[in-house]
């Protein structure tokens, strides 16, 4: 082999050398900036994780997301229910009876048809049930419901 070839492999060498190191440090970088996004999607996810919430109302149970609580602001559930240890029943001295139509309102609440899917299911209900229902969403805050 003659000194110009070898020259050239040396050089070749360096060069495949130096392009080596730099895909390296592009993975590792790369690696890192991936383990960056791991790590704020798992945040992400931990905090998107909803909330059961257990309700025991005049010893009718109903579980629901913490979220599904949070619908309406300035309600009795912000202010008094999310307040407290939400890993137990939490127990709500009122009537059951009407709490799931409540309960419904609040999970269909950002719905378009939510005020016509609620009369809807109170139809069937007399007028004195009626009654008895807006004095429980005006007890819990669920202002519109009260007026329907």
């Amino acid at each position: 082999m003659n000194d110009d070839n070898f020259t050239n492999l040396i050089h070749q060498a360096h060069k495949l050398k130096s392009n080596f190191k730099m895909r390296s440090y592009q993975i590792e970088k790369r690696s890192d900036q991936w383990s960056s996004h791991e790590t704020r999607y798992s945040n992400f996810l931990e905090n998107k994780k909803q909330k059961v919430v257990n309700l025991d109302v005049g010893g009718y149970k109903y579980s629901t997301l913490e979220t599904t609580l949070q619908q309406v602001k300035n309600s009795y559930f912000i202010n008094q229910v999310l307040n407290q240890d939400l890993d137990t029943f939490i127990f709500i001295d009122r009537p059951g009876k009407y709490f799931s139509f409540i309960l419904n309102y609040l999970r269909n609440v950002n719905s378009p048809n939510a005020e016509v899917s609620l009369v809807n299911s109170l139809t069937p209900l007399e007028n004195i049930h009626k009654l008895d229902l807006a004095i429980e969403a005006e007890f819990y805050g669920v202002i519109l419901l009260y007026y329907l």
